[in-house]
């Protein structure tokens, strides 16, 4: 006999009486005149918890001397490995800490009435039939076969009370396992006095209608003695109510419907001594089919055995064979499994499908969804991503779609593009150079290591071959150069410039998780120039007080290890110790936070987001809140809030971190591969590059240099006397022809990409005046500041030789 018991027979008082004898099971009608003995409250498992202003003493060995207490087992904390905090409760702390595989719980009692109440959660399996044990007390069988994932999952609490008489002096409450181990969270024992109180019915109760489901959920009674809800439901078309459903819990799922239909359901509440209370009003639902989603709809579909394989072993990469459906097309022989780390251990979980190669999905080979199991809004992932793809960064793309597994509606998922040969190709990189993954061990952030070996630990390749001697060199040049030459030598080899794009929307996100993973790094064969990638944002929009310099040697990160340790990314510290690169880091965060960045910005974005997954977001219940959509409405609110309080933070840090170098004069468009635009004095399409004077007085370019290669920053001179116009351009073909004219430099554009500088005269030192690297260039587009004078760059919507930026076009 399990604690929850299911009949379709019509409701009636017999039955219900019947039902209230098996729910408290052991309890006699006894006079209410017996001696009473103080409670006794336990943490299984952990140390002394007040639940509001009731203390639950720590878990302690059963003597003589202590009155309660264990027999056997041990204490288990999963911590962060848990998959997250325990819901269903007010007092998650009180259902995290659990004792494993106890063979006893004691107490010593007067002989009397009291009633147990016993706390359960599951942190530790991921599936059903992997835990079952039974729970006895004085001899008799509470709960039997009980098996907490198949009634709740994982990480939700599950609070049960019993009647039970005392008749030698001691409680015994024992368990049995059948599969696995034995778990409990809680335990208490208070005397209680009989009665024939009805308790009140529940309160505020809720339903709605999900995707082939009915979702009722309410407030508990608030009689404290309270063992079960009996919910029950009147089918379509009329007729009586059935009985439905007892549950302990505050919820109630109901399967067993037809989408379109109306159903209507009534609850009451019984307590321990088989007390009903009074039936409440009705309330109904109307199932939908995923018809009704504004989401994309993706179906898994494995056969039960495989699935039931990969729940008891979430953390293998193993990939299982199944199918993947999507707009009535399906896709047979996918391979399927869970991906992520600590997110595996999550009840809902993240998935990874492999298509096969004659037949890709979107024209990808792989598909990732993200259960945002940390983010109660499931939007702050894509709305990262699309403030990345705002600035010059590659960014992988993002939506949300609505999964189903094996028929159930397992919730809204983001799907982020897999960073790999697909997206390379797709914004015409070379898919066969190196790409790197900095894996999340606490060892990918730019630091030397005594081996290949581990190296190879800490960056996984993904692409370009064998061997990781080319990125073992560029991680020795951040370590190894010295500081007077580090600002030309990296320039030379990393595209900085996209970097501090990358580096500010992290922090104005408040990214605190970017130290040392979820990013890659790329390398463009043809320039040897890196560039990094962002890769995962789910802790973004949380922490609104993070420094402007995290993750530096200055403002460091912490590394989550036994004991936690401070960690810094050497890149971000030796690049924002370059006085220039701090005060391009600054112009462009300021300039950012008028634009992008601003509330007026970046909150709509957000508002849409969430109105885009909301309907879908409403029926899902393995979301953070779970049933209840609270948490969920209530997110727009925290993210409006991050916005303007990290919005205010970071202007009032601006001026104290900037170093104060003026940018006197702006590399501020080019074009790579000219073959219809403006013609030079030759009549040629020659490949140009524009410079735009931002001050009020000519600016003299004798002594100063162009050159697309940083490392020889005196490729090619201005001819003595030229200038630059007060507020105005100046056109230089990059044709390799200088015999044609002063204006005519000594290199070419590659349109695959490289870096271009802008060097100041031999006797200051050839100070690098302005920089920008780029990637791969489309015929006739050209590439420039946002505006003229912008800290941002973008793919032009028209070209514009010797006149004002038009701006953003179209993606490169």
């Amino acid at each position: 006999m399990r604690y929850w018991l299911r009949t379709s027979s019509v409701f009636a008082p017999v039955s219900l009486i019947r039902y209230a004898l098996a729910i408290s099971l052991v309890f006699l009608a006894l006079s209410s005149s017996l001696a009473y003995a103080g409670p006794a409250r336990l943490n299984c498992g952990g140390g002394a918890f007040l639940a509001g202003d009731v203390l639950f003493e720590a878990d302690r060995p059963y003597t003589a001397g202590a009155g309660s207490g264990y027999v056997g087992g041990f204490a288990y904390f999963p911590g962060v490995y848990g998959g997250g905090p325990v819901e269903g409760t007010k007092y998650s702390k009180l259902f995290s800490f659990f004792r494993l595989n106890p063979s006893e719980y004691r107490f010593d009692v007067p002989n009397g009435t009291y009633m147990l109440t016993l706390g359960f959660t599951e942190m530790n399996v991921h599936g059903p039939a992997l835990r079952e044990f039974s729970v006895l007390a004085e001899g008799r069988p509470l709960l039997v076969d009980f098996d907490i994932f198949r009634r709740v999952e994982k990480n939700y609490a599950i609070t049960v009370r019993f009647a039970l008489q005392v008749t030698d002096g001691q409680l015994n409450v024992t368990f049995v396992p059948t599969i696995d181990q034995a778990v409990i969270s809680s335990i208490e024992v208070v005397p209680l006095a009989v009665d024939s109180i009805p308790p009140p019915s529940p309160l505020s109760i809720g339903a709605r209608g999900g995707y082939y489901r009915n979702i009722l959920q309410w407030s508990p009674s608030q009689a404290e003695d309270v063992a079960a809800y009996l919910v029950f439901r009147a089918r379509p078309g009329g007729g009586p109510f059935q009985f439905a459903e007892a549950t302990p819990l505050t919820r109630f799922f109901d399967d067993d419907v037809l989408p379109g239909e109306v159903y209507i359901y009534r609850l009451l509440a019984m307590d321990v001594f088989g007390n009903f209370g009074s039936v409440s009003t009705p309330v109904y639902a109307i199932a939908e089919t995923e018809a009704a989603s504004t989401l994309p709809v993706y179906k898994i579909t494995l056969d039960p055995g495989e699935l039931a394989r990969l729940q008891a072993d979430p953390m293998s990469d193993e990939y299982l064979v199944g199918d993947f459906e999507h707009g009535g097309v399906l896709y047979p022989g996918v391979g399927v499994r869970y991906r992520g780390w600590f997110s595996r251990l999550a009840n809902k979980k993240s998935w990874k499908i492999n298509f096969r190669k004659e037949q890709p999905f979107q024209n990808r080979d792989k598909l990732e969804l993200d259960a945002q199991d940390l983010d109660p809004a499931m939007v702050r992932d894509c709305i990262a991503f699309e403030l990345f793809e705002g600035v010059s960064t590659h960014s992988p793309e993002c939506g949300h779609s609505h999964l189903q597994v094996n028929g159930e509606f397992r919730g809204v998922f983001s799907h982020v593009e897999d960073i790999d040969e697909d997206f390379l190709e797709a914004r015409g990189l070379d898919a066969s150079s190196s790409l790197y993954e900095a894996a999340g061990l606490g060892g990918a952030q730019f630091i030397l290591h005594p081996t290949v070996e581990a190296y190879q630990m800490y960056w996984e390749k993904k692409t370009g071959g064998l061997g990781h001697g080319d990125l073992i060199e560029f991680i020795e040049r951040i370590n190894l150069t010295p500081s007077e030459e580090f600002e030309r030598a990296l320039a030379s080899v990393f595209n900085v410039d996209a970097y501090l794009d990358y580096y500010a929307t992290i922090i104005f996100t408040g990214n605190h998780d970017h130290v040392y993973h979820n990013y890659f790094v790329y390398r463009n064969p043809s320039s040897n120039i890196w560039e990094l990638i962002p890769e995962d944002n789910d802790a973004a929009f949380y922490l609104t007080e993070i420094p402007i310099d995290f993750g530096t040697e200055a403002s460091p990160g912490i590394l989550l290890v036994d004991p936690p340790e401070p960690i810094h990314n050497v890149l971000t510290t030796r690049v924002l110790d370059v006085p220039r690169f701090r005060q391009r880091y600054v112009d462009k965060m300021r300039e950012l936070l008028s634009t992008d960045f601003s509330p007026l910005a970046v909150i709509p974005l957000m508002e849409e987001y969430m109105e885009r997954i909301a309907h879908d977001a409403h029926a899902d219940v393995f979301k953070m809140g779970r049933q209840s959509n609270e948490v969920f409405d209530q997110s727009i609110e925290v993210l409006q809030s991050f916005v303007s309080r990290r919005w205010d933070f970071l202007i009032s840090r601006l001026d104290a971190f900037e170093p104060g170098i003026p940018q006197t004069l702006f590399i501020n468009e080019l074009l790579a591969r000219n073959v219809n635009d403006v013609t030079d004095d030759w009549g040629e399409h020659e490949d140009w590059i524009e410079l735009y004077n931002p001050n009020g007085d000519s600016f003299d370019l004798t002594g100063h240099y162009l050159t697309d290669d940083l490392s020889d920053p005196t490729q090619w001179a201005f001819a003595p006397g030229t200038s630059v116009p007060p507020g105005g351009y100046l056109l230089v073909w990059a044709d390799d022809e200088p015999a044609q004219g002063s204006l005519h430099a000594s290199f070419k554009i590659s349109r695959q990409g490289e870096a271009l500088g802008l060097f100041g005269p031999d006797g200051e030192g050839n100070p690098m005046l302005d920089f920008i690297a780029f990637g791969p260039q489309e015929t006739d587009v050209s590439f420039g500041r946002r505006f003229d004078g912008s800290y941002l760059w973008a793919t032009q919507a028209a070209t514009s030789p010797g006149g004002a930026n038009p701006g953003p076009g179209k993606r490169p």
